[in-house]
């Protein structure tokens, strides 16, 4: 099917490179050993509240530091917790750039909605403006952040403000994610979906992919 005029694009994973499991190890050596069950995957990191609270913008990134502290060994710094928490993110392929560059010149209308947090889009807008010599502001018409709307997928009202905020209909729009229950979400509200598997958003093949109609 031809695309439709409104892209809506998922970060990690999809644009940028991430390795969950890269903070977790990074974590394990830091941890007080009663605690290494609560950080044992990335599942069980997500799952305290203190993350979420980040996540939604309810709490700041020294607040989200000190709260993960508490499950640390007494000398661990905060300079080692954030060390750990940025060595999820990997790279961003120039081809990818390349790709949402190339929409944008050809009228489409490029959008960008990701559970995320101050601290990692710092990170990631630096790796923008150093490798690639672009940045969020350039390449998007619109960002949504889940610290900044207050919401986080694949709750329905992530999805409704990015309509609501852009003026956007649901069946105008393709949502690209790589995740199912993300997925699953905005399909429900009747938007065009991407299902690409994490990492793995190959550009030469991007009119390929099975576009799922609603």
């Amino acid at each position: 099917m031809q695309l439709p005029p409104n892209l809506l694009f998922d970060l990690g994973g999809v644009i940028i490179n991430i390795d969950f499991e890269r903070t977790i190890r990074a974590f394990t050596p830091l941890l007080q050993p009663a605690y290494h069950d609560r950080l044992k995957d990335w599942n069980a990191l997500a799952k305290l509240p203190f993350f979420h609270a980040y996540e939604c913008g309810e709490i700041n990134t020294s607040d989200f530091y000190a709260a993960l502290k508490q499950y640390m060994r007494p000398e661990v710094t905060e300079a080692a917790i954030e060390k750990a928490w940025m060595a999820l993110l990997l790279d961003i392929p120039a081809e990818r750039i390349r790709l949402l560059q190339k929409l944008k010149a050809a009228g489409y209308r490029l959008m960008l909605l990701s559970n995320t947090n101050p601290a990692h889009i710092e990170c990631i807008e630096q790796m923008l403006q150093q490798e690639h010599s672009t940045s969020f502001y350039e390449l998007f018409h619109a960002l949504f952040f889940s610290y900044e709307i207050g919401y986080t997928k694949p709750d329905a009202r992530a999805f409704e403000y990015v309509l609501e905020t852009s003026r956007t209909k649901a069946n105008e729009l393709l949502f690209i994610d790589d995740s199912a229950a993300n997925i699953e979400a905005a399909a429900q509200l009747g938007m065009h979906t991407l299902h690409v598997p994490q990492n793995q958003l190959n550009t030469a093949k991007f009119s390929t992919y099975e576009i799922q109609k609603t």
